[in-house]
């Protein structure tokens, strides 16, 4: 009876454990904030959306970490810091496993990211540049750019 009894408890602390560390081991590294392609210095908060839900990541002063419902997913990410609010549309799961270059550039803008874009039209850039550990960034990044908003006045007779 006693050895049935602690079977049972190691196999739900077991349990327990091994679905909390899941949700806690997915940690982001974020090597640097970047505005115009300078370091900066802040603090940020991501924003995870999996389909309909918005999911709060928790970060700590070197990265974030992803929500346990976002693991092994494609997923959207919003990335705020200072007055700048990143939006990333498609972020694939497979660029959570490596560290983080997070930046915006603002005008004149830098042509490796506006690429064919029409600087007249364009608010800000986005980007979100990969890294391996030992710091030396990927080919691979994300590159949003946000156009300027547009309004059009039409006349409407009553």
């Amino acid at each position: 009876m006693k050895s049935t009894l602690a079977f049972i408890m190691f196999l739900t602390s077991f349990c327990f454990f091994s679905v909390f560390a899941e949700a806690q081991t997915t940690h982001v590294k974020v090597n640097a904030l970047e505005v115009d392609g300078k370091p900066v210095k802040a603090s940020f908060k991501v924003r995870i959306v999996v389909g309909d839900k918005v999911l709060d990541a928790k970060t700590d002063e070197s990265g974030f970490f992803l929500p346990a419902a976002a693991v092994g997913k494609d997923v959207g990410v919003l990335f705020e810091f200072k007055k700048y609010l990143l939006t990333f549309f498609f972020v694939k799961a497979v660029y959570f496993d490596s560290d983080w270059v997070v930046g915006v550039d603002t005008k004149p803008f830098d042509p490796q990211y506006l690429g064919s874009s029409d600087p007249d039209d364009t608010a800000s850039i986005s980007y979100l540049k990969l890294a391996n550990p030992d710091g030396s960034l990927r080919d691979e990044k994300i590159v949003t750019v946000a156009g300027k908003p547009k309004v059009t006045i039409t006349k409407i007779p009553f």
